[in-house]
């Protein structure tokens, strides 16, 4: 199994940092250099600094089957950061047919339900679907995948899909589902991890019951590759929202005692989820 030291995270953020504010002038960009050499001299011999965990990567449908427990009970900065402008955009959609695409434990089904919708959630994982039902008890649940969803063409006014996409190689297939699926002027939401928090290591790191660190596989999917699948799936882009990270959620992070200054000057402002409005044409 391979060994995971989260120093190296922090280690690359003060380098960020660094690279943030070296216009910044003297003392800012010196108190950004200071933390990276501290962090680079030290963590060999600071207990604090050079700890080591397992973090294997997991599939889909065994890492969230994992995870399923303790989903709604742990913190998540990304869904703090995304779930308000989710929120405001289903609020302007008039009530009708509502898909929840990778339900997940309903956050969007049920919320979804208060606004007036009738709403069917799918999902890969056996173990969400079953907390989703237990919190949404008004909605539809099937099981079935994103890049085959278990509908007729046209079975929707509406397709939500939060924080799911990160999750495939491509996401050209989903999107095109989710566009077959939708009646003509439907509307569809997309959320996900931003592509530049994917490149500077992000990822859907969590812990399980046992308090055992795991990762669900992600790929990175810049705009592009957003754009081309929804010109090829004839959905036209609403909107496009970047929420960043704000100094509340980097200082509660889990490295951020260790390197204050990196976390706060290179991590602060950063989109870190990416959320596109759109409808099908």
């Amino acid at each position: 199994m391979k060994k995971i030291w989260p120093v190296h995270y922090a280690l690359g953020m003060a380098g960020i940092a660094v690279i943030r504010n070296w216009m910044a002038g003297d003392e800012t960009a010196k108190a950004c250099a200071d933390e990276l050499v501290r962090l680079t001299r030290g963590f060999t011999d600071d207990p604090a600094l050079g700890f080591v965990l397992d973090i294997p990567d997991m599939e889909v449908r065994s890492g969230y089957g994992a995870w399923a427990e303790t989903y709604d009970n742990l913190p998540n900065p990304l869904i703090t950061i995304e779930e308000p402008v989710i929120q405001r955009l289903l609020d302007a959609i008039p009530p009708g047919r509502a898909l929840d695409a990778a339900c997940g434990t309903g956050r969007y089904t049920r919320y979804l339900g208060s606004r007036g919708h009738q709403v069917t959630g799918v999902d890969v994982t056996a173990d969400m679907i079953q907390r989703a039902r237990a919190r949404a008890l008004g909605a539809k649940f099937l099981a079935g995948s994103l890049d085959a969803l278990p509908f007729a063409a046209g079975s929707f006014d509406l397709v939500m899909c939060g924080l799911a996409l990160t999750h495939l190689p491509q996401v050209s297939g989903a999107i095109a589902e989710f566009a077959r699926v939708l009646r003509p002027g439907g509307r569809a939401i997309i959320a996900d991890h931003h592509p530049m928090a994917g490149f500077l290591g992000g990822s859907a790191i969590f812990r399980d019951k046992n308090g055992y660190f795991r990762n669900v596989k992600s790929f990175v999917h810049p705009h592009a590759e957003y754009i081309s699948a929804f010109v090829a799936a004839g959905l036209e882009i609403r909107g496009c929202f970047e929420p960043v990270l704000t100094e509340a959620l980097a200082a509660s992070g889990l490295l951020f005692a260790i390197a204050p200054q990196a976390f706060l000057k290179g991590s602060v402002g950063l989109p870190i989820a990416l959320i596109w409005l759109l409808s099908r044409r």
